[in-house]
């Protein structure tokens, strides 16, 4: 089994090793699914100071980066790629915010170009 010059382009050593272990265990190249992440958020409205209970699940990549954006200027960048999460975050200003789950994969030296995977509506009077 040999490769082509466009086979594709090693850009890390863990590229490589996953790569070449869906390739041995499978007896050919195998497309990478990202599977259904969700992002529940309870409760969706109310009045300011309003406490949010966010639950979601990882990307199932081991090699990932996850993070849930408030919508309010902070950042969780702590999301477990492999299993679910819990977070409270607690809104102070009335506003609409709008909570991002993002998700990449590992980047290495390279900078990780994270995708938004889900999403939720804030409305706080």
């Amino acid at each position: 089994m040999g490769f082509g010059r466009r086979d594709f382009t090693v850009r890390s050593c863990a590229a490589l090793l996953i790569y070449f272990t869906a390739l041995v265990s499978s007896g050919g190249p195998v497309a990478q699914t990202q599977p259904d992440m969700q992002l529940k958020a309870i409760p969706t409205f109310g009045s300011a100071p309003l406490a949010v209970e966010f639950t979601g699940t990882g990307s199932g990549q081991f090699e990932g980066v996850m993070l849930l954006d408030f919508g309010d200027g902070h950042i969780d960048d702590s999301i477990p790629t492999i299993r679910s999460f819990e977070r409270v975050h607690t809104y102070t200003a009335p506003g609409t915010y709008k909570v991002e789950l993002k998700s990449g994969t590992y980047g290495g030296q390279h900078l990780t170009k994270l995708t938004t995977v889900a999403t939720a509506t804030i409305v706080v009077r």
